[in-house]
């Protein structure tokens, strides 16, 4: 006897009890359906009460008998085996003494992987890009799994704004996990298939009777299918951020047990299903969209007796009677925390209708997050008031008709205020502070962040009260002006506590800003009128924006006195003509200057700028470099893009001095730039010399020794149709490149350039690299790929290629670490060799671009790795992968990603998609 033997038989034991709890659910669910069709809704109870209840009705089935009952016997008899181990392993009531021996050896094993894989319960993955079809591997036989669930690896920052999430990174499952995997697995309770942009539902969903949580958002579904509804165990529905997303089942109100229902962000969800009012469990609905027929009405809220946290009503001006909206009886609902009321922006034709709606709607008074969107009414209801004395947010957008505001600076505590698009509102003053109370001396004593967003009618910000006092904001922080052209005169003259400002469209302002002394990120865009020395009044300034300013000729002098501004960016001045006479901030980080298309200099004495990292020249056509002026040596990153006229701007002799520098970036720039020295600048790390069509060298000059090279990590050099050389001259013509430590190497559109070397003697030059782009070099190059163990992208652009898999062409030779291969302008290319591409295990990512003469995918398919697959401008290969119909299309359809000139053809999408990373189509 061994305590290994009786762990077996206690996975053994736990195994059947599983069993045995499926096999009472799977009683369950089927009684539960008998009941449902014979029209008798049960309400929520606990599993053991459910299925006493129920049985009865079922146990005189067919069904019963033909399925039901063998497992029953199955489970039974199997426990009655593990009872008479149990007896064998001498494994009795729990005692103090020692165990007694015996000398049977139970005979199942669990210690083999399929066996274990086989009897998981529990399945859960890190999401990454492109989820393969290996990635699935081992539960394949996982018949009993009850949780499927990804895991997204969020960071912090996204994780703060998650509605952007979509923006930040795309995911694509492959095909076979819901058309061959799912359907199969009967007894999950949990499943989440969030945020892969290519998921489609089939109705053979519907087989999940035992599913308690299904959570589908953040995809492109269109509609969930109808056998959704036959998920009576339903607990957890989670839809949001489905934007495609149209309708919902038919009969959604027989999902008796459904507590929450997350449909947030769906915006072309037509109407609510009929028989919402039978969800009586429902605690979470976050949103209730009215239809114009058909659909549930408003009246059926008042079913829904339990909802609490956000809630918010949309199209309500589908609404057929504003009577109706006392159903509602929102203003008893105290669990309800955040609220919002929304109409159509183009359906607001009777105002009359909306006005007396939104009476009817009268929020509960602890509400804490309000927002009133696209409302028709002339005039905003009687119980927006002083009594909402938790309100802490509110947003009122889209009001257009209503010339006027309520007094909100008697809000309490209110800390957020968001007012926009209310196109009828002339001035703002004593009306919108309200008469100062016994709880309130002064308006807004709580706000925090004000901001005004196209007010396209707005003329006049009054400053004083209905007193005639000067209205203070005393924790106002953030204050955000847009578009709003015609507003005049000055911004408030107290807030004592403001930090950020950004002006944006309000051309006619005369003065920014008075009595501001905290302000540390400052934002001015198109102010043709404003006084920017009032801009610049505020020393405790970090970061000051210009964008837009035409009147901008010159710098104002008092931006020297700014000696806390460490952020500097001038953007779209078209009349900033020169800075060669303006002292800057002596701690200065970054400065940028972008599309200043009249600026002809810099200022001078920038090498006494001792705190410049960063220096970023984008489209200033007309920029000079003159000579004598000099760049300070604390210098890190060096971007010039587009500044045709821009000379290199650091002598040969002073470079080595410049032992911060770590990036110089060229881009149609320094045409006069002949040749660029490596190893001078010591800690250099990354070059790039783009369209500069004067360059005919990249060199390493005399003396300098190899070890000078081992900083450089990413050398890219494209378009530059001089170039000749790279790297050190060794004579005869031959030349070498030190870098052990490149990881990066591309050139790219260099007709005349030699080979660079990444071999010699048998010994490997570049080591580390892990991506490398290839032109025209592909048969010098091929046979010393396979040394790179570290590389992992490859671009591959050769004309005289025919075949994929040709050793002459070394395509045999390509290491097993890549993981993105780019075949692009191989206009020989006839064939792809799928037993060449089958060797690279470990390949994600496959772009096959501009090849007219490919004729087909390879016979033995694509690597199971694949992840994401592209065609474009291979007119053969692409008549070859039609969706269900193309002769290829039996070899891609598991990828979860396949784009097709840029169509994803793998999923709901039919609109043009960026696939983040896509480099080169």
């Amino acid at each position: 006897m061994t305590n290994h033997a009786v762990k077996q038989w206690l996975d053994e034991l736990k195994h059947w009890f599983y069993r045995a709890e499926e096999l009472v659910n799977e009683i369950a669910v089927e009684a539960l359906r008998l009941s449902l069709e014979k029209q008798s809704l049960p309400q929520p109870q606990s599993l053991g009460t459910k299925v006493r209840n129920l049985i009865p009705a079922f146990s005189n089935s067919t069904l019963f008998h033909k399925t039901i009952s063998p497992k029953i016997k199955e489970v039974v008899e199997m426990l009655e085996t593990m009872l008479r181990e149990k007896d064998v392993l001498g494994l009795g009531e729990v005692s103090l003494g020692k165990a007694p021996q015996t000398q049977r050896v139970p005979s199942t094993s669990l210690l083999e992987d399929s066996t274990v894989y086989e009897r998981a319960r529990h399945f859960s993955y890190v999401v990454g890009p492109y989820d393969v079809i290996t990635k699935f591997k081992a539960i394949q036989e996982s018949r009993h799994l009850r949780t499927f669930l990804p895991l997204h690896n969020i960071k912090l920052h996204e994780i703060m704004h998650l509605k952007m999430y979509d923006h930040l990174t795309s995911h694509y499952l492959t095909s076979t996990v819901t058309t061959a995997l799912i359907p199969y697995l009967s007894y999950l309770r949990v499943l989440s298939l969030s945020r892969y942009r290519n998921l489609t539902l089939s109705e053979s969903i519907g087989c999940l009777k035992q599913i308690c949580y299904l959570d589908v958002s953040h995809t492109k579904i269109t509609h969930l299918p109808e056998s959704v509804s036959t998920m009576y165990h339903l607990q957890t529905l989670l839809l949001s951020y489905c934007n495609r997303l149209e309708i919902l089942p038919e009969d959604f109100g027989s999902l008796a047990f459904l507590r929450h229902l997350d449909i947030r962000g769906t915006t072309l969800l037509l109407q609510m299903p009929k028989g919402m009012s039978k969800l009586k469990s429902l605690q979470t609905l976050t949103d209730f969209v009215m239809g114009k027929d058909g659909g549930s009405g408003i009246r059926e809220l008042a079913e829904l007796q339990h909802i609490r946290g956000t809630f918010a009503l949309r199209r309500l001006q589908n609404v057929a009677a504003p009577r109706d909206a006392f159903c509602a009886n929102l203003s008893s609902r105290t669990l309800i925390g955040e609220l919002a009321l929304e109409f159509d922006a183009e359906d607001t034709e009777d105002s009359e209708k909306a006005r007396e709606l939104l009476e009817n709607l009268e929020p509960p008074r602890n509400m804490k997050r309000l927002t009133i969107r696209n409302y028709a009414g002339t005039r905003f209801p009687r119980w927006l008031d002083p009594d909402y004395t938790n309100l802490t947010y509110l947003c009122i957008s889209g009001c257009v008709y209503c010339p006027s505001l309520r007094p909100l600076g008697q809000l309490p505590s209110v800390k957020e205020l968001l007012i926009e698009g209310m196109e009828y509102v002339v001035t703002v003053g004593p009306e919108f502070y309200g008469h100062s109370s016994s709880r309130l001396r002064s308006p807004f004593p709580t706000l925090e962040s004000l901001r005004f967003e196209n007010m396209i009618s707005w003329k006049v910000w009054s400053n004083v009260d209905v007193e005639g006092i000067a209205v203070c904001f005393p924790h106002l922080k953030k204050l955000r002006l847009h578009d709003c052209p015609v507003l005049k005169g000055n911004l408030p003259m107290h807030v004592p506590s403001l930090m950020e400002i950004e002006i944006d469209g309000c051309p006619q302002l005369d003065r920014l800003l008075q009595r501001v002394p905290s302000i540390f990120p400052l934002e001015v865009r198109a102010c043709l009128h404003a006084e920017l020395a009032s801009a610049i009044d505020v020393t405790s300034i970090t970061r000051l924006r210009f964008v837009g300013l035409v009147q901008l000729v010159s710098l104002p002098p008092e931006i020297v006195g700014l000696s806390c501004l460490h952020n500097l960016e001038i953007v779209k001045c078209d009349n900033l003509m020169s800075l060669a006479n303006v002292q800057l901030p002596p701690l200065l980080k970054s400065l940028e200057i972008e599309e200043c298309g009249a600026l002809e200099s810099l200022p001078k004495g920038m090498e006494f700028l001792m705190h410049l990292r960063n220096l970023g020249l984008y489209g200033d056509e007309r920029l000079r470099w003159v000579p004598g002026n000099s760049l300070p040596t604390s210098l890190s990153d060096l971007s010039v893009f587009r500044c045709e006229r821009w000379e290199f701007p650091i002598p040969t002799e002073r470079m080595q001095h410049y032992i911060s520098l770590e990036s110089i970036k060229f881009c149609d720039a320094c045409n006069n730039l002949v040749s660029f020295p490596l190893g001078i600048f010591p800690n250099l790390s990354s070059v790039w010399l783009m369209i500069c069509m004067g360059l005919e060298k990249v060199y390493i000059p005399e003396g300098i020794d190899d070890n000078r090279l081992v900083s450089l990590s990413d050398l890219r050099i494209t378009a530059c149709p001089r170039l000749e050389i790279i790297g050190k001259e060794t004579g005869g013509g031959a030349t070498v490149f030190p870098a052990p430590n490149l990881t990066c190497l591309d050139i790219m559109s260099c007709e005349k350039v030699k080979p660079v070397p990444i071999e010699m003697e048998g010994k490997v030059l570049l080591p580390r690299i892990s991506q490398l782009t290839i032109e025209k070099l592909l048969s010098r190059l091929g046979r010393s790929l396979f040394r790179f163990s570290c590389l992992t992208a490859l671009f591959v652009s050769d004309p005289e290629v025919e075949c994929f898999s040709s050793p002459d062409e070394g395509w045999a030779f390509l290491p097993t670490s890549l993981r993105y291969l780019q075949i692009v302008e191989c206009a020989k290319l006839r064939r792809v060799d799928g037993k060449a591409l089958k060797m690279l295990t470990s390949l994600r990512r496959l772009s096959i671009i501009s090849c007219p003469g490919l004729e087909s995918l390879p016979e033995e398919g694509l690597p199971l790795s694949l992840g994401h697959l592209v065609i474009s401008e291979c007119p053969m290969v692409e008549e070859r992968c039609r969706p269900e119909k193309g002769l290829d299309w039996s070899k891609i359809q598991h990828i979860p990603c396949v784009m097709i000139n840029d169509r994803c053809i793998t999923g709901p999408q039919s609109a043009n998609i960026d696939i983040p990373g896509n480099r080169g189509g």
